[in-house]
């Protein structure tokens, strides 16, 4: 899958895997194993976990242009209140105004990991994955949302960015105390996931293709967020919640 280039292109692609609804050229169509992985695994019910407080599980397996298989995982746990890691890593993120704005919040916290299956392993000049880690559309204000670990930031700081391949990455991201899970400022209405994408040497972007893309919900997950919830979206990647 190619699509044109709409922004300068930093970090391998990242400012555009970062940008809502990526559009896909008309030529472009989902890979065969794009189609076959639209269910969640266990068809959205609760897995075994050793961490009772985990929330969901995402499993990726994501094809380079080259054809190197990646896997990508993404845990998060129950909202929780603030550690001093917490706080050390929003403030390095520069994420102050966004927190001031964010009523009683709460704090998700997410590990991510990355790992060649099989292939080259990707150019970090060229190719990068977008590593969403639950940042809410909709809502008064952006959730506040920092990484730490092989991650680099995008466009902006206290926000998504990309995932080191391979590696692994360690967040969090704040939410209003009030809201429900499903509410416009609720965890569950964030994107979760991964995009990946390599920039070209021509004005083109070519976008990684799915092999697999799954969610096990885990002991903590609520019991409302539903099929809808549970289905990915993998027209550009594999990802959860709101759409990217």
């Amino acid at each position: 899958m190619t699509i044109s280039r709409p922004v300068l292109i930093t970090g391998a692609a990242l400012s555009l895997l970062l940008l809502a609804g990526c559009a896909a050229s008309p030529s472009a169509a989902p890979s065969d194993s794009a189609k076959t992985s639209r269910s969640a695994s266990a068809s959205g019910s609760a897995s075994p976990s050793a961490d009772p407080n985990e929330l969901f599980r995402i499993t990726a397996v994501l094809v380079t242009p080259d054809g190197a298989h990646v896997e990508f995982t993404e845990t998060a746990t129950s909202p929780t209140t603030a550690t001093a890691a917490d706080t050390k890593l929003l403030a390095t993120a520069e994420c102050g105004d966004q927190l001031a704005a964010t009523a009683d919040p709460v704090y998700v916290h997410i590990t991510a990991t990355s790992r060649v299956v099989s292939g080259t392993a990707p150019d970090p000049h060229r190719d990068a994955v977008a590593l969403h880690g639950g940042q809410t559309t909709g809502a008064a204000t952006l959730s506040p949302t920092a990484f730490g670990g092989s991650w680099t930031h995008g466009q902006a700081y206290c926000a998504d960015g990309s995932i080191a391949m391979p590696g692994t990455a360690t967040g969090v991201t704040v939410y209003p105390g009030a809201a429900q899970p499903t509410d416009a400022g609720g965890w569950a209405s964030g994107s979760w996931g991964f995009v990946g994408a390599r920039d070209a040497e021509s004005d083109d972007v070519v976008m990684y293709t799915v092999a697999s893309c799954t969610v096990d919900l885990g002991p903590a997950a609520p019991a409302d967020l539903g099929p809808t919830w549970t289905t990915p979206d993998t027209q550009d990647g594999c990802t959860f919640g709101a759409s990217v």
